[in-house]
């Protein structure tokens, strides 16, 4: 709750220099990336808390709501009610790109370890129950001060110095006890922040959290590379069982997609439904100079509501850039095989320069 991204990225750069003093040759063969939860503020992050551990946010936000006298009983339920949704739509969203996230990882041969701390656990736990039984097999989680009832796959570190994580067992009694003591810190008088707290040298915590990446590591099985890199690379991800079609169109023309997987320059080398992704890439040895047309078709909702929400990733050379799209199933309608032929279109790669020369790149969006 209230990390702000500065937060987190001090939290990854503390976990990374520990893990590099104890082991230089683990430390080298991992990759870091930030899973971040942004925050809403204080009061948005408790509904939020609250709903992840199953109250209704509705009659929560009733609740804060009752003391407004100017509010009529209608007015209040129609806020409440909208209050809620944002609420629901606002973790649902976060928690589908997390999940997004690690399926990626784990299709490109990685192995993910989650160092999840407080909400983050909430975040964590419930992004992996969307992975698939052999997506797990590659996944794990590392829960530190852990305000959720449960590890999905792991293990956790909770000091019984950890004010917040009282407060959340006073409320929810089923919340994970504290499995190990050290003494308060100086500078968090909750005694719950990942540095000020749990990553403090010399600490119990310290200890068991180094500790326990290694371990879980080595128990992980190494996945199959189902997808590859290139020099440029495109992944149509979504939040809802349905399925939906990424479409690239490349400069000579030819027109990428389930039915055409091969290209002139690039290859759809992964085409699912039910979460996705589906992922396009082009060899360096076969770049094409001019642009690379993005398109999307949302082919049918295999009886769901709709795709909740979906993005674009695309990486070409050095740069990186998600292509913003509305995505949700009020937008869009399952246009089946006649989307095959007219995809809305999202985004667009150019390349100019030359194989001599070097290539250079521009991501955009319509």
């Amino acid at each position: 709750m209230l990390n702000t991204v500065e937060d987190s990225k001090v939290g990854e750069h503390t976990l990374k220099k520990n893990i590099r003093q104890d082991d230089l040759i683990l430390y080298s063969s991992l990759e870091y990336q930030l899973s971040y939860n942004p925050t809403a503020g204080f009061l948005t992050d408790v509904f939020e808390f609250f709903y992840q551990r199953g109250e209704d946010p509705e009659a929560l936000w009733k609740m804060y709501l009752m003391d407004n006298a100017s509010l009529s009983d209608a007015d209040r339920d129609v806020i409440a009610g909208i209050l809620a949704n944002y609420t629901r739509m606002a973790e649902n969203y976060v928690t589908e790109y997390h999940a997004q996230n690690y399926r990626d990882r784990i299709a490109e041969g990685k192995k993910v370890i989650v160092v999840a701390h407080s909400q983050g656990n909430l975040f964590a736990n419930r992004a992996g129950s969307l992975l698939t039984a052999e997506e797990l097999e590659s996944f794990s989680i590392v829960g530190v001060a852990n305000v959720d009832n449960r590890v999905l796959k792991g293990s956790y570190v909770t000091l019984d110095i950890d004010w917040a994580v009282a407060l959340a067992r006073y409320r929810f009694p089923d919340t994970l006890p504290p499995n190990l003591t050290d003494p308060p810190s100086a500078d968090d008088p909750f005694n719950h922040k990942f540095v000020g707290t749990y990553m403090r040298s010399g600490t119990n915590a310290q200890t068991a959290i180094k500790g326990l990446v290694p371990v879980l590591y080595d128990a992980l099985l190494t996945p199959a590379q189902k997808q590859k890199d290139g020099i440029i690379t495109v992944q149509l991800s979504w939040g809802n069982p349905t399925d939906m079609d990424l479409h690239v169109f490349e400069p000579g023309g030819w027109h990428v997609y389930w039915s055409s997987p091969q290209g002139m320059s690039g290859k759809l080398d992964v085409d699912r439904w039910s979460y996705g992704p589906e992922h396009y890439y082009v060899a360096c040895d076969a770049v094409a100079v001019g642009r690379y047309r993005i398109g999307v078709n949302y082919y049918d909702d295999n009886n769901t509501s709709g795709p909740s929400s979906y993005w674009i990733n695309v990486k070409a050379g050095d740069t990186e850039q998600r292509i913003p799209l509305a995505g949700y199933s009020s937008q869009l309608r399952a246009q089946f095989t006649a989307g095959d032929y007219s995809p809305q279109m999202e985004g667009y790669i150019d390349v100019t320069g030359s194989a001599e020369e070097g290539y250079q790149f521009e991501v955009g969006s319509f």
